[in-house]
């Protein structure tokens, strides 16, 4: 997308052109994978020469909101972070993505997964004009490091290995059946009223 059909999706949107709506647009147009703000303002900051004026995050936010309300970027909701991802808007577009939920690492995938339900629904009647799909999981980098995180836990807690709180630690739930009955100190007696003769 060149600059000045950039410019004319901001003209036709209602917008004024600025120098950091049109970096925005440009990138999210050339990026193959939705991208955070944060991704965003660094990306751009790093295309930036030594004296150009940064960008920073709170106007980027800001920039996003307006063209959200514009439709001229989509937002990419992630499970388990607070930050979403954007997208270009395009009408009728479809997109398909893994969610990495460990790292919230983005990918496309290389082939539409839906063709055959599209067919079904088609049978019935209903037309699909277009679609999103979003499959969450693990990447191979947060799997190994969840792996990991298992295999040392699993090992703290052996037999071999252990070390715990007994009052709290299911290995010593059963001592609390074989532990005696609390004992009064030997100097305490059972005193009985009786009346008192004078």
């Amino acid at each position: 997308m060149s600059i000045q059909s950039i410019r004319t999706l901001l003209n036709q949107a209602g917008l004024k052109f600025s120098r950091q709506r049109e970096s925005i647009l440009l990138l999210l147009r050339q990026s193959k994978s939705p991208l955070t703000a944060q991704e965003i303002t660094d990306m751009l900051n790093a295309k930036q020469s030594g004296t150009a004026k940064p960008y920073w995050p709170s106007t980027i936010y800001r920039t996003l909101d307006l063209l959200l309300e514009a439709k001229l970027v989509t937002r990419m909701e992630i499970p388990s972070s607070e930050h979403g991802a954007y997208i270009m808007h395009e009408a009728n577009a479809d997109s398909h993505f893994a969610v990495c939920l460990g790292c919230h690492k983005i990918t496309p995938l290389p082939a539409c997964p839906i063709h055959e339900i599209k067919d079904e629904l088609g049978e019935t009647g209903f037309q699909v004009t277009n679609h999103r799909v979003e499959i969450y999981g693990l990447c191979s980098s947060c799997k190994s490091n969840a792996n990991s995180a298992d295999e040392v836990s699993a090992a703290t807690h052996s037999d071999d290995a252990h070390s715990c709180d007994t009052h709290s630690c299911d290995a010593h739930s059963d001592l609390s059946k074989h532990t005696p009955p609390e004992r009064k100190p030997s100097g305490t007696h059972n005193h009985i009223n009786r009346p008192y003769n004078k």
